[in-house]
């Protein structure tokens, strides 16, 4: 995670939090005397954070707008937060409020207040994405005991519509130049989501699933996982829905700003490492099923990912749709052609 003095803080904390609402909230913790406010930069602006430097030391204030499905995953993802700090995973520490509560609503939106935990970001060493796997492994152990079904976000596999909204997207966004490139998507898509199918993953047990296991949700001490940051997204699904995005996230390029410099493919050395790292830490190894299914389950990933924040903002970050799509399209080409050589990496 950022330091509280880093680029990635920029905005005004006025842009992101109303000042009365953010007093009385504020009011309600035990904080001591306040030094410093300032906006962190990560994730969706939907979700504005907020690190506070204080007197007990230094907090991160989360805020999201409440809805019933944000809701029953925010009391949910709080039950495994408590059951993965028992179980020695390294989750940061939810501070309660004066009255005991962890979950604070106010004019409809919804406050938690966390311990700040300032770590390194991956570096893309295979031990890192070796621990990477095992610490997924752990998750998913303890999350077995968690129900998650009243979430109703769907996971990324066989989203009702997907190929239907990417079709409609040039005329939507006024890109009509993005024609084919987005029907060679939509096609991809229902093409993996059916050869997903033919693996057998709609068979296999839903259990609780993290729905977003990337290096931005993840920080390192040396290389170990020294925290998971986010708990926003856990869903149910089959357990191969995390490792496939997983092995895709911590085995590719980051996403640079200019789009056309992202790289099409993945570091072999880093795609085994995790999924290595993953038996190393599971009840379970991945079965042959589920390495069968895991480039149609990373395509499934890529183009649902990428299909939400464009859709709904016509950019995905700072990067337009024009720029952005295409490079998505390369990367599922270069999934497709290579399905065989991933499969044979995993033996």
């Amino acid at each position: 995670m950022s330091q509280p003095g880093d680029s990635k803080i920029q905005r005004s904390v006025s842009e992101a939090f109303d000042a009365e609402a953010l007093a009385i909230v504020l009011s309600r913790y035990d904080l001591g005397s306040i030094d410093r406010l300032c906006l962190l930069e990560r994730g969706s602006r939907d979700a504005p954070k907020l690190v506070i430097e204080c007197q007990r030391g230094v907090r991160l204030l989360k805020r999201r707008t409440e809805s019933a499905d944000r809701l029953a995953r925010t009391i949910t993802a709080h039950t495994l937060r408590a059951r993965l700090h028992d179980a020695g995973v390294p989750i940061p520490r939810t501070i309660a409020s004066r009255e005991g509560e962890t979950l604070l609503r106010h004019h409809a939106q919804l406050y938690e207040l966390f311990e700040f935990v300032s770590l390194e970001p991956f570096a893309r060493r295979p031990r890192q994405a070796h621990e990477a796997g095992r610490t997924l492994a752990v998750f998913h152990a303890v999350a077995e005991s968690i129900d998650a079904s009243g979430t109703r976000t769907p996971a990324y596999h066989a989203i009702p519509k997907t190929s239907e909204r990417l079709r409609a997207l040039p005329e939507r966004l006024g890109e009509p130049e993005l024609g084919s490139t987005c029907e060679s998507l939509a096609d991809a898509y229902d093409a993996a989501r059916q050869a997903a199918r033919d693996a057998g993953v709609e068979r296999w047990p839903a259990v609780t699933i993290h729905g977003d296991w990337h290096p931005g949700n993840l920080a390192f001490d040396r290389d170990r996982v020294g925290a998971i940051y986010d708990l926003d997204t856990i869903r149910t699904g089959p357990r191969a829905l995390d490792i496939a995005s997983g092995a895709f996230q911590f085995s590719s390029d980051r996403i640079p700003n200019n789009a056309s410099d992202w790289a099409v493919g993945v570091d072999e050395t880093l795609f085994r490492a995790f999924c290595d790292g993953y038996d190393a830490g599971a009840r379970s190894p991945i079965s042959r099923a589920e390495v069968a299914a895991l480039p149609a389950l990373m395509i499934e990933s890529l183009v649902a990912e990428a299909l939400g924040p464009i859709a709904t903002t016509g950019r995905f970050g700072v990067i337009s749709a024009r720029d952005f799509l295409p490079a998505v399209a390369r990367r599922v080409g270069w999934i497709e052609r290579s399905a065989d050589s991933l499969r044979a990496i995993l033996g």
